[in-house]
């Protein structure tokens, strides 16, 4: 059974990131995805995309991106090393 995936939809980017760094960014995205981030875009208030969050839409003049503070905290709490707080603290301190 052959299926078919793409890990980089934009191959020709303006970015000052490297390539290695791109591609962290990348796969960082969707490792973020199993451990239960969505797409920062998809908020029922409209898109959102923080700046330079790793779970943004992507660009190709992306730089090297990080994960945003809410973030962060939710990738502790989904490995179980995040402190015992409540869910709304959590997505709004850094």
């Amino acid at each position: 059974m052959h299926g078919s995936f793409a890990v980089v939809i934009n191959v020709n980017w303006t970015s000052g990131a490297t390539f290695a760094q791109y591609m962290a960014n990348t796969v960082s995205h969707e490792l973020a995805h199993t451990l239960g981030l969505n797409d920062a875009y998809l908020n029922a208030g409209g898109n959102i995309n923080p700046p330079n969050d790793i779970m943004r839409a992507g660009g190709v003049a992306d730089a090297d991106l990080t994960f945003a503070a809410q973030n962060i905290n939710l990738l502790k709490a989904a490995v179980g090393i995040q402190a015992s707080i409540d869910l709304a603290t959590a997505l709004t301190r850094p």
